[in-house]
């Protein structure tokens, strides 16, 4: 669905609103993206329509920019957006504090800059990964600013919005958000708390419950996705028998927020902290009883030099004694069949048998080998031009990602009854296929993603599916070079 469609398939009073918060931005210098999110788009009728939540991304958010933007959208009248009778009024905190009066229309305007936009990806993939199934808007998609990837287990952990975010909140009785503040030319991001009143605890409570389950079924499906209440409870006790106790808690809770209740029980917020205890013990034996597999490019060789180096050489390592070996003990150790491979997995683990697999071998860059891109380019031009269309074309007479990723899969699917831990040692283009796969980018463009010798990409296998478990740093460098990050800053 492009742009376009989406805004067509909205209803006429929402469009209507949309309509009128594009006109009032229009002007507004520099901005790159609008996208209207959260129940205002992911529902068909018209709940959301008074907390209209919508992330606008700048090349460079100033001062002056960001006062202009809520400027032009405060200037809104209720009846210029639909809502005659209400007062509009504009949130320009970065959430999740609400305004919610009965007779309010709120815009909640969430102004970030390119540099801004991907700090919050790296810190809150929870929300960013929500606002990326919406394509209501203007401009440049979020998944194309800087995209979520995929979720991973670490993120329950260290994520805004998880675990240790959550029992924070809960134990201060308060609610952290995060708004900006003008320093010099530029607006810099600060974090504030504000005390809940016994409604808002109750639905901090619900919001807690249902965006902890709500989020780890994205995680163990694998799908970005907004379930209806029936769907969502089904799948629930389908997929976290553990926590189906839980669902009589959650319902209650949910009720009393659509009733818009004052009257939570008192012993809300102690519940709350049970449940996150109980959430945190299931996580972490489900993670605990996920098997692990380390991949390790190899280490660096002379004929690492800008050629393309696949299987027609077989370089050895030029320090192989400098490889500090690693600790762990594994289950099992495999290795591509090339020479630099094997030196580097018995330099890694020396006490361990090396299964040779040729599915972890090198792409096969054909009649290309020893070439650069420049001397492809010369001899190989067609190769070169069906890249520029966009085309996954295989080097010639050799393989292309496609055929890399086929290989990869294979072998991961190796592991289904596995248990333990594993580590595998590949190469460059290897790994760059899968991470690509794992986090759902354009296979095409894998080339970006930098692997240097010797990084180690951790995954894990949960519930059937293949996880990266990288943590923020590692996975904001990969999607940093897919995106270019630095070409843009």
């Amino acid at each position: 669905m492009s742009r376009l469609d989406a805004l067509v398939s909205l209803s006429q009073v929402k469009r209507a609103i949309v309509d009128a918060i594009l006109d009032a931005l229009t002007d507004v210098p520099g901005i790159r993206s609008i996208t209207f999110v959260g129940s205002f788009v992911d529902r068909e009728d018209l709940s959301g329509i008074s907390d209209i939540d919508t992330v606008v991304v700048f090349d460079r958010l100033t001062p002056a920019r960001f006062a202009e933007a809520v400027a032009q959208v405060r200037a809104l009248s209720g009846e210029a957006v639909g809502c005659p009778g209400r007062q509009l009024l504009v949130n320009a905190t970065l959430g999740p504090l609400k305004y919610d009066g009965l007779d309010q229309v709120v815009v909640h305007l969430m102004l970030y800059d390119l540099a801004s936009h991907r700090q919050h990806v790296i810190k809150s993939p929870f929300t960013c990964l929500d606002w990326e199934r919406s394509q209501v808007g203007w401009g440049v998609l979020l998944a194309d600013v800087y995209p979520v990837g995929c979720l991973e287990p670490r993120d329950f952990l260290a994520a805004r919005r998880g675990l240790t975010n959550y029992v924070s909140d809960l134990e201060s009785g308060t609610l952290s958000f995060r708004r900006f503040e003008p320093q010099a030319d530029r607006m810099v991001e600060v974090e504030d708390r504000v005390v809940l009143d016994r409604r808002h605890q109750g639905e901090y409570a619900y919001h807690i419950v249902r965006n902890l389950v709500a989020n780890t079924l994205k995680l163990l499906s694998g799908q970005n996705r907004l379930w209806d209440e029936p769907s969502f409870l089904v799948v629930w006790r389908e997929q976290l028998p553990e926590m189906v106790e839980w669902i009589s808690f959650y319902e209650c809770l949910r009720d009393l927020k659509l009733a818009r209740a004052d009257d939570f029980p008192a012993d809300t917020l102690a519940r709350t902290r049970i449940f996150l205890g109980a959430f945190s013990a299931a996580l972490d034996d489900v993670i605990n009883r996920a098997f692990k597999l380390r991949f390790v490019r190899h280490g660096r060789t002379l004929l690492n030099d800008g050629t393309f180096l696949g299987r027609g050489r077989d370089p050895a390592l030029v320090e192989p004694q400098s490889i500090a070996r690693l600790d762990q003990q594994w289950d099992s150790v495999h290795s591509s069949p090339m020479r630099r491979a094997v030196e580097t997995a018995k330099a890694l683990a020396p006490q361990s048998s090396i299964h040779v697999d040729e599915r972890l071998a090198e792409i096969d860059y054909g009649h290309a080998e020893g070439h650069n891109l420049a001397s492809l380019r010369e001899h190989f031009p067609q190769v070169v031009w069906a890249w520029d269309r966009g085309e996954d074309s295989p080097f010639p007479g050799g393989e292309g990602n496609e055929d890399v990723l086929r290989r990869a899969r294979s072998y991961l699917e190796s592991f289904a009854l596995a248990a333990g831990s594993g580590l595998a040692v590949t190469h460059n283009v290897v790994l760059r296929v899968i991470v690509a796969h794992l986090l759902g980018l354009d296979l095409r463009q894998a080339y970006r993603i930098p692997i240097a010798h010797l990084e180690a990409l951790d995954i894990c296998r949960i519930g059937g599916r293949w996880l990266p478990n990288w943590g923020a740093t590692v996975k904001a460098q990969l999607i940093d070079g897919f995106v270019g990050w630095q070409d843009r800053e």
